[in-house]
């Protein structure tokens, strides 16, 4: 008996959060505000005003990102390229793909675009449809090995 292959399909679409959530306790925040302020008082001590000032507006904007949900985004990936949202990226423009796969969290479908400006496009899928798209994918882009860089393991550690 002859074994069929399995072909991917046309078009591949799927909902997620841009990001997973994760709820931050008072803890968190706690230790946010303690760091902030350790490195506050260290900046003024120097006498560095501008770091103090980095310090502030950080720490804000870390604040903001904890108590902020994620949106969430129409994912799609075609035999033109990968969509998301109303943002859609043809294979001219990407240059590799990659699927990062993580543990206790859904995976993430990394294509990389052909910038050097923020190349990586991170979307969040399960690992059913990050098969269906590597398969989609495979087709047109090569397929690159992803290795976290610190900023990734950073954010993770954080929750953001």
């Amino acid at each position: 008996m002859k074994k069929e292959k399995k072909e991917a399909p046309e078009t591949l679409s799927w909902s997620a959060a841009e990001h997973e959530y994760a709820e931050k306790n008072a803890m968190w925040y706690l230790v946010l505000g303690g760091i902030a302020l350790l490195l506050l008082i260290i900046a003024l001590w120097q006498g560095n005003y501008f770091f103090a000032v980095f310090v502030v507006i950080a720490a804000v904007i870390l604040t903001n990102f904890g108590k902020r949900r994620p949106k969430v985004f129409e994912f799609r990936v075609t035999t033109e390229g990968v969509g998301v949202g109303e943002k859609f990226l043809p294979f001219e423009e990407l240059e590799s793909f990659m699927i990062r796969e993580r543990q206790d969290a859904l995976h993430e479908l990394i294509v990389k675009k052909k910038t050097y400006v923020n190349p990586y496009v991170r979307i969040p899928v399960d690992e059913g449809t990050a098969e269906q798209a590597r398969a989609l994918l495979a087709v047109k882009l090569p397929e690159e090995e992803y290795e976290a860089s610190l900023i990734d393991l950073f954010a993770d550690w954080l929750g953001l």
